[in-house]
């Protein structure tokens, strides 16, 4: 089997993420997709767990365990930072909710703190709750990040962002009150709201492919279908159904169904509905993603399609883009066609 084969490396690094160890001589293409998918530390636990760790060459096993270690240590920095920070807001009777990885950071248990790499601690907060969480973060020595929605200390290493409402492209889909959909969790003298996994799965479907566009470009979280795999095993599990009612648009239940063939393809989740795992169409584009992920020359041109697609929707969208003069859209249009994916994105 060809080893540029669109989506191989993609598939080889699910099958290790499953716990499964994949053929010795594809190694180094695994490594490379879980390198730039950001995976390298859950794929060491996977393994781990699994007992296959002593199938995988010494070079692998050394450099997967040398992520891991130096991810858990920063993991546990990032764990300090978010009770800091909580605590600091419950002093001020605001009790945030743990939006994406930091639900993970704050509770996950010891010997699978280090499994994910994330790069930001995302807290939600009522609208009326913005200013005087803004003031109780600076009163810890928080200032914005330039370029960013973050706020940062020269000491941390992670930035934090406030969240007080889902932004104009996903506003349809992310409306409800999170507060009453979660449940409290403590830690230290820190008390917050972790969202349902339902909330969670939707809440991550909803940011890659509607708000980073990955429908229409052709791109691919793998960590984030990785976080949907491991929400889907959690003993409440996710009701896709509620996740598909919501999404009842037109993009949106085609979004989902794209997701969920995903999903079902690289991980094989049981508890998709048949009715969510998408006709033709919806398989063509997960094809289309897989070859938009490789380096192959066959990758380029279906990119740049997607990235078009992308922006014309952009501005063709009551509420992707509002215009400011020609010098603004000229950066928007060479940020989207030239630009890398941002942070774990294939």
């Amino acid at each position: 089997m060809p080893i540029w084969r669109p989506g191989l490396s993609i598939r080889l690094l699910a099958v290790g993420l499953q716990g499964r160890s994949p053929p010795e001589s594809l190694w180094p293409s695994v490594i490379g997709v879980a390198n730039r998918s950001w995976l390298c530390p859950a794929l060491f636990l996977a393994l781990a767990r699994s007992s296959r760790l002593d199938e995988t060459p010494s070079e692998v096993r050394d450099y997967l365990a040398f992520f891991h270690e130096r991810n858990l240590e920063r993991n546990l920095r990032l764990r300090a930072q978010l009770i800091e920070a909580v605590s600091t807001l419950n002093g001020r009777d605001i009790i945030p909710v743990l939006l994406k990885g930091a639900g993970h950071i704050f509770c996950a248990s010891d010997d699978n703190l280090g499994a994910r790499m994330m790069r930001d601690l995302d807290l939600g907060v009522q609208p009326s709750e913005m200013d005087d969480a803004k003031v109780a973060l600076e009163e810890l020595g928080y200032r914005s990040s330039a370029n960013t929605r973050g706020m940062g200390r020269p000491q941390d290493v992670g930035l934090l962002e406030l969240r007080d409402r889902p932004g104009p492209l996903t506003k349809r889909y992310l409306s409800q009150d999170l507060t009453t959909l979660s449940q409290l969790v403590a830690r230290d003298d820190a008390t917050t709201h972790l969202p349902s996994p339902t909330c969670r799965a939707l809440h991550l479907i909803v940011h890659d492919m509607i708000k980073e566009g990955d429908y229409w470009r052709c791109r691919m979280d793998l960590r984030h279908l990785h976080d949907l795999f491991e929400l889907s095993a959690t003993a409440q599990g996710v009701d896709w159904f509620k996740i598909g009612g919501i999404m009842s648009d037109r993009v949106g239940r085609r979004a989902l169904e794209v997701q969920m063939t995903a999903l079902q393809d690289l991980f094989g989740v049981p508890s998709i509905p048949s009715e969510l795992r998408g006709d033709t169409m919806a398989k063509l584009r997960h094809e289309s993603r897989l070859v938009a992920s490789t380096d192959h020359l066959v990758g380029a041109p279906v990119r740049m399609v997607g990235n078009l697609i992308w922006g014309l929707h952009r501005l063709s969208s009551a509420d992707g883009y509002t215009w400011q003069g020609g010098l603004d859209l000229a950066v928007r249009i060479s940020r989207t066609f030239l630009l890398p994916p941002r942070g774990s994105r294939l």
